[in-house]
């Protein structure tokens, strides 16, 4: 009995061994079979999550392709083009400026160019508006010294000081265009048309660029606070006649009070600005409105014209007699000078040549036998040309004045009247007509009217192309200064000239002197000051203090100054040789560079 248990014993215990031996075997199969099928399931996944990848990255390049084509398409566009190209353009002009001011402008550099720099020193060393010992050319307080003044502390009476104001200038010049075209609700190839053509202009000949890159006077100052002045105007006009836009009214008040400050600080630079900015401004509002036959002078709709002018008017005046009681003991000879009336004998002479000084300033150079069909011929009658249609289409926008609806372009219109008519009166009977760049305003006034009447025969009449056609001779020249800046090197009349001399005077341990004007503070300026040279007058061999862009303090002993020299040409040299000065029979050591004798005094010559 106890054996067959046993036996059932052993029979169970060896059933269990092979039951759980096949339970381990399955359960090891179990296993393997499931791994094969997450292994599987992996690869599924895997194979799944890569073609989900690339479709997504196909999705992606498909969409780059569509953004880069709807870029492409948008480029070649009717609405693309209309504004990256007039971008494009107005981005280059700027740029080939922008390159002559910081560049070549230093090799046409001379002592009519130190002015604005010389006003900005004075201002910085006397602490005031005005330096009162200092003798000015003309007062501007609200003028261009004040874009150079910042950087008298840094790098003083330089060169460097000199471009980084005019490159300044020349922004707020190329905004101010910008701005009052934008403010004509122009659009942008428009926009690029007045800008193109204004900038480029006045840089067709050298006289012109002098006048508007040069130095900061009150010619390019005048033109700059039309833009300004124009486009607040125009402002006040889109926000009064808008009545949908929010809050108008009180936008119109901020507006208007900008245009009586600026009328103020305009007013300020005096008789010039007036005559240039306040006078054609102020009178084109007036006439606009008395133009306009179809409503009453004294109507509602002519409230807000009336307050302007008087607001204009009040501050313009305010602006004028407060600027001359500041600078009541102060010097201004040139722009005394050239406000007084000439010899009335010589009025007929001086209206005939306006014709010659336009197209001169303009950059006609002709010379007798010279062939028209020459390169420098076909240049000259493009420039001649041009000339002629700056003058012909304002007239035509007489004619087509009553006309025209758009009041920005009457009004631009009749501020270009109004220069123009200021200009001549004191070039025919004033002093003005002694030189050509007296003009140069109206040529920016010419160049504005010219666009403005264009673009409306090109949107408002059935000869459209017309607009377009009258634009191809101002567009020629734009092209032939452009090519002109461009072909200028970067270190253009820097290693010859006042420069070369400078650096004579400078190895000849030389740093104080004299010299005649055009030779005087032209040396101070491309020196940074290292050598200072002080303008005399010579008349008959006789050397005296020349007063002018200058003081009187400059002319006296400097302690620890050991050598002055005296700066002549050759041929003044041999007038004061010959005049027997007894200055000649001090001590004194003469060198030669080039044309120029340099005498060196070990004592002050005065």
């Amino acid at each position: 009995m106890k054996k067959q248990k046993k036996s059932r014993k052993n029979m169970i215990s060896n059933e269990s061994s092979e039951v759980k031996s096949v339970v381990e075997e399955v359960i090891s199969e179990a296993v393997a079979e499931d791994a094969v099928v997450k292994e599987e399931s992996k690869e599924t996944e895997s194979a799944d999550d890569k073609e989900t990848a690339h479709s997504a990255e196909a999705v992606a390049t498909e969409k780059s392709k569509s953004k880069a084509k709807r870029i492409i398409d948008w480029i070649f566009s009717r609405k693309g083009i209309k504004i990256w190209m007039p971008l494009l353009v107005m981005v280059h002009v700027f740029g080939v400026i922008a390159y002559y001011v910081w560049f070549p402008s230093r090799g046409y550099f001379h002592s009519d160019s130190t002015d604005t720099i010389m006003w900005a020193q004075a201002s910085y060393e006397s602490g005031k508006l005005f330096d009162p010992e200092f003798v000015y050319a003309c007062l501007l307080p609200f003028g261009g010294y004040l874009l150079m003044l910042p950087f008298m502390g840094v790098f003083g009476m330089s060169m460097t000081t000199h471009v980084i104001g005019m490159l300044l200038f020349l922004i707020i010049f190329s905004a101010g265009i910008i701005f009052m075209t934008r403010k004509m609700n122009w659009e942008l190839p428009w926009v690029a048309v007045m800008f193109t053509g204004i900038l480029l202009t006045v840089s067709i000949s050298e006289k012109l660029r002098e006048i508007f890159w040069g130095h900061i006077i009150y010619y390019s100052l005048g033109v700059f606070f039309i833009f300004i002045g124009l486009g607040l105007y125009f402002k006040i006009l889109q926000l009064h006649d808008d009545k949908t836009l929010k809050n108008s009214m009180s936008k119109t008040v901020i507006y208007m009070i900008l245009f009586f400050v600026w009328s103020f600080l305009c007013a300020s630079n005096q008789i010039m600005s007036l005559t240039i900015f306040t006078i054609p401004v102020f009178g084109a509002i007036l006439l606009e409105r008395l133009l306009d036959f179809k409503t009453d002078i004294f109507s509602k709709k002519n409230g807000i014209y009336g307050i302007i002018s008087g607001g204009v008017a009040i501050f313009s005046v305010a602006g004028f007699f407060i600027a001359e009681k500041l600078s009541a003991d102060i010097d201004a000879y040139y722009e005394k000078g050239y406000s007084n009336f000439s010899d009335q004998s010589t009025w007929l002479e001086n209206f005939q040549r306006f014709p010659l000084s336009w197209i001169t300033l303009l950059g006609v150079n002709v010379q007798e036998g010279k062939p028209i069909l020459s390169a420098d011929g076909v240049t000259n009658l493009i420039l001649i040309v041009s000339a002629l249609v700056l003058l012909i289409i304002p007239v035509i926008g007489i004619f087509l004045y009553p006309k025209i609806q758009d009041r920005f372009t009457k009004i631009i219109i009749l501020v270009h009247w109004i220069a123009f008519a200021l200009i001549m009166m004191g070039f025919t009977f004033g002093l003005l007509s002694a030189a050509n760049w007296r003009v140069s305003p109206i040529v920016c006034t010419s160049v504005m009217a010219t666009v403005a009447i264009c673009k409306w025969i090109f949107e408002n009449t059935e000869v459209k192309r017309l607009g377009v056609i009258l634009l191809i001779p101002q567009f020629c020249v734009c092209l032939l200064a452009d090519s002109t800046i461009c072909s200028m090197p970067a270190d253009f009349g820097q290693d010859q000239g006042m420069y070369a001399l400078c650096e004579f005077i400078e190895e000849n341990d030389l740093d104080y002197g004299y010299a005649t004007f055009w030779n005087a503070n032209v040396l101070t300026v491309v020196s940074d000051e290292h050598v200072k040279v002080r303008s005399i007058k010579l008349r008959e061999g006789q050397i005296s203090k020349y007063v002018y862009q200058s003081k009187n303090a400059w002319y006296e002993d400097i302690p620890g100054q050991e050598k002055y020299f005296l700066l002549l040409d050759t041929n003044e040299n041999a007038e004061v040789l010959m005049a027997g000065l007894p200055l000649f029979e001090k001590e004194h050591e003469t060198l030669y560079f080039g044309s120029y004798c340099i005498t060196v005094f070990n004592e002050n010559i005065f």
